[in-house]
């Protein structure tokens, strides 16, 4: 199978500019001010449940250190550890400016652990959350509907391979992808080809950047998420919101996506060489485009629906933060108080050992 769309040269160039000063990464999550990746959703999302007295009193900082206020903070890591933006954490006295760490994930927590140092006691793992995908019917009529929702250097190119090669039958794809969504519609210049690639692929919807509602919509008419992943992701929201939309998800077995997925993905070795990825892939899909429909198959998917409602539920997170930063709050309020108390004590015994001595 050959990869004839988008090759690793042209992701290690887009690289190499992004290490060379340019301010603007190539995979940042604060992207711009009107960036409304997975990351800000979930970030909006729990700052409007927390009640606002508790989440003022800190600074809460999206994965992307610019300006420090005047109050205790909060680092919430979105990025990988081996991301340029978050080297400075490897000095002490840098990881000492923050309260807490907060991780989507165990897997974040060990990396950022081992290759920076980050210390467990200040570290908490909060994951990432949705609102539950409302319950649905899926579509029995008309085409097994596929779906790619992410950015286009996560795995696109492998994925147009893939399906191009496979030739299915009564099969759609949709393809909701740009930079677009972090407020790069610049950067989407350097991936026309692979969007021109979706474009004339047979079957195949390119759909460009769309609203989280209309991604929402959308996954009650999809069956499945087709994820041949080669990005490190740390949390992974559209696994998420595919699952609870009782969608099967493909994807591969790289970074935290067994801890996100729960085994409850159709999930493969991952092989850095694309061609041997896309192979593996195509044969996975299948297996799932031909099965969907089995009792067992479709009793998997009701469970699965269950436990993602359950664990990754907005709410549930927002009242584990309130929990976390309340606690937090009191303790540094007490510590205040005690100084305070402490700083009196001195004073009034430095007063009467002055009185004793004249």
């Amino acid at each position: 199978m050959s990869l004839m769309v988008f090759d690793d040269s042209k992701i290690e160039q887009i690289k190499k500019r992004n290490e060379q000063g340019s301010e603007e990464k190539f995979d940042v999550v604060e992207a711009s001010a009107e960036a409304k990746g997975g990351s800000e959703l979930v970030y909006a999302r729990v700052k409007e449940r927390v009640p606002e007295d508790v989440w003022n009193y800190f600074q809460v900082i999206l994965s992307r250190v610019r300006e420090l206020e005047d109050k205790p903070k909060i680092l919430w890591f979105q990025d990988t550890s081996q991301d340029p933006e978050v080297q400075f954490l490897k000095k002490k006295e840098e990881r000492d400016k923050f309260e807490r760490f907060i991780f989507p994930s165990d897997w974040s927590l060990e990396k950022y652990h081992l290759d920076l140092g980050v210390e467990y006691e200040k570290s908490v793992v909060l994951k990432n959350a949705i609102e539950p995908i409302p319950a649905h019917t899926k579509p029995k009529e008309g085409p097994t509907r596929l779906a790619y929702i992410s950015t286009p250097h996560r795995g696109l190119d492998v994925l147009i391979a893939a399906f191009r090669a496979a030739k299915f039958e009564n099969v759609e794809l949709d393809v909701y992808s740009s930079f677009k969504i972090y407020g790069w519609e610049d950067k989407d210049k350097d991936w026309e080809p692979l969007y021109n690639a979706c474009k004339e692929t047979p079957n195949v919807n390119y759909h460009g950047s769309v609203s989280n509602e209309e991604i929402r919509t959308a996954l009650q008419q999809t069956h499945i998420l087709a994820y041949p992943s080669v990005y490190k992701e740390t949390g992974c929201i559209s696994a998420i919101e595919a699952m609870s939309a009782g969608c099967v998800v493909v994807c591969p077995n790289l970074a935290v996506l067994p801890e996100t997925c729960a085994n409850f993905a159709w999930m493969y070795g991952y092989c850095e060489d694309k061609s041997d990825h896309a192979k593996k892939f195509a044969y996975v899909l299948k297996d799932a485009i031909d099965n969907f429909w089995e009792p067992p198959v479709q009793a998997g998917l009701g469970f699965q629906k269950q436990y993602f409602d359950m664990h990754y539920d907005i709410d549930t997170t927002a009242k584990q933060w309130t929990m976390m930063l309340s606690t937090i709050k009191d303790n540094l309020e007490s510590q205040k108080q005690k100084k305070h108390h402490d700083k009196e004590s001195e004073s009034r015994k430095k007063t009467d050992e002055d009185q004793k001595d004249s």
